[in-house]
């Protein structure tokens, strides 16, 4: 399983153009406004590019935000799941 989280990103240098498209706010770093993009607008961008047939699926937490993660539907299996859940969930959360 391939985990991605924005701060792991090395974003080169001229990168604004892109960041930009996104609206950048603001005192933003291309790093926010990427993790902005994906939490509030790429799944809604995705779901009018395909129809309202998405090829990344969305699972979240709900209106707290806490958990966000796309799966691209092609690597999904019976195990992705508990994989995310462990991995993520358990994985993630501190214990001391």
């Amino acid at each position: 399983m391939c985990r991605f989280t924005p701060d792991a990103l090395a974003l080169p240098a001229g990168t604004d153009w892109f960041t930009g498209k996104f609206g950048t706010k603001p005192d933003e770093t291309p790093i926010d406004t990427i993790r902005r993009y994906l939490s509030a607008g790429f799944f809604k961008d995705h779901l009018k590019t395909y129809k309202s047939r998405p090829i990344y699926w969305l699972f979240s937490s709900g209106d707290e935000k806490a958990f966000e993660a796309f799966v691209y539907l092609h690597r999904y299996n019976q195990g992705t799941l508990s994989r995310m859940r462990m991995s993520i969930i358990i994985g993630g959360s501190s214990s001391g």
